[in-house]
């Protein structure tokens, strides 16, 4: 798969079924996003993250590089230069907080550390 080098560091990992926090992410390359390569790389996925990456794909300014629970490691990019940003999901609780609570949920899913970045805002 073709990639971007990653930058090592990401602190925790997490399945479907719970979290696994301060068991580090594995290390790895960065999977581009493309609509045509999206359904064969979210196999396996939950739902709602598919639903999610499905979305992000069609990003139109800056990039997002997203580490899921599973340690793997997506990155969309838009056409347009814009923001740079970078999601570190430690279990799949934000995902279904933020579909049921929109910002509120995002935020409690902050406060209960299932997700990190470096610019939350």
């Amino acid at each position: 798969m073709d990639g971007h080098t990653a930058t090592p560091g990401s602190d925790a990992s997490a399945d479907s079924a719970g979290s696994r926090e301060n068991e580090p992410v594995m290390s790895g390359t960065w999977t581009p996003l493309t609509q045509d390569s999206v359904e064969t790389e979210i196999a396996g996925l939950p739902i709602v993250a598919k639903t999610v990456l499905r979305q992000l794909v069609a990003t139109k300014y800056g990039s997002l590089r997203v580490t899921v629970p599973t340690g793997q490691k997506f990155l969309l990019s838009g056409e347009s230069p814009g923001p740079d940003a970078e999601l570190r999901l430690r279990n799949w609780g934000i995902l279904t907080r933020t579909f049921r609570a929109n910002s509120i949920g995002t935020a409690e899913s902050y406060i209960n550390r299932e997700w990190e970045s470096e610019d939350p805002a």
